[in-house]
């Protein structure tokens, strides 16, 4: 079977895949610095298998793919630990694990599998972290018949993850090894289009202004030496300006969301897909 992201991830582009890799080359390597949970890459491998590089600045959501690679059989054990837990008391289970602070003692796979826990559980599978770098999603009020994770998907999963690099990472650092040839798909937190939209925080540093336009600056210096760049954004005035020279080919496309409370937030909006 094809592979497809074992969690939910907000903003993540599965209603866009389609689109997305229409413009990517099915050569070169394919670097993704901001991973989340690797729509595009799963879409592509189960395509044309490309040498990939994927990152993230998320150390726990990295953990999760490292032992999703490595040891699916273990990390699948200690889920099926969790799910008898939460079936017995989901919301006490949900927030021992959530408020659970010692997690350097915890092995690779129990780390992993807190992680997808709190994804699947937590209210609209956020993660938002606070200033202190908290975990601070609230539940989710799952019952006790929460699904965790298909199996036959993580199996698939870790094959598609075989001899990929996986690196806990900044955009920057990691963009730093596309050469000539290859892709870079970038699929930063969202410049907000509103007060009430502004969510950014996947670290403890949340993705500024600054940070969106350093963002710009990088992604031109790799067009410059031909790696081939595409970027996905708001429709945001900030964006619009950012990515408006002669520079950038920029193309609005719509995009069904569900990440919001209300029910009148789950309609199509338009984002952005910039080369």
């Amino acid at each position: 079977m094809t592979a497809k992201p074992f969690v939910k991830w907000t903003g993540g582009k599965g209603k866009l895949v389609d689109q997305i890799l229409a413009r990517i080359p099915d050569h070169g390597t394919y670097h993704e610095p901001f991973v989340g949970g690797g729509a595009v890459f799963f879409a592509l491998h189960g395509r044309h298998p490309l040498q990939a590089r994927l990152s993230d600045a998320n150390a726990e959501l990295i953990a999760a793919y490292r032992t999703i690679r490595q040891d699916p059989e273990s990390l699948t054990d200690v889920l099926d630990h969790i799910a008898a837990r939460h079936a017995a008391d989901p919301e006490k289970t949900y927030y021992e694990y959530r408020d659970f602070s010692q997690l350097s003692i915890l092995d690779d796979a129990s780390l992993a599998a807190r992680f997808i826990y709190l994804n699947k559980a937590g209210f609209n599978g956020l993660y938002r972290i606070n200033r202190s770098g908290k975990f601070n999603v609230p539940s989710g009020k799952k019952g006790p018949r929460l699904k965790l994770y298909d199996r036959d998907n993580i199996l698939a999963c870790s094959a598609a993850l075989q001899r990929v690099s996986i690196e806990c990472r900044d955009y920057i650092t990691a963009s730093e090894e596309a050469q000539f040839g290859d892709s870079v798909y970038f699929d930063p937190p969202y410049a907000p289009v509103s007060a009430t939209s502004n969510f950014t925080a996947y670290t403890a540093n949340a993705f500024n202004a600054a940070d969106q336009e350093h963002l710009r600056d990088t992604a031109l210096k790799l067009k410059r030496r031909g790696v081939c760049v595409l970027l996905s954004n708001s429709t945001a005035p900030l964006i619009r300006e950012l990515y408006s020279g002669p520079d950038w080919t920029v193309e609005e496309v719509e995009v069904r969301r569900g990440g919001g409370a209300a029910a009148e937030s789950r309609k199509n909006v338009a984002e952005l897909l910039i080369s």
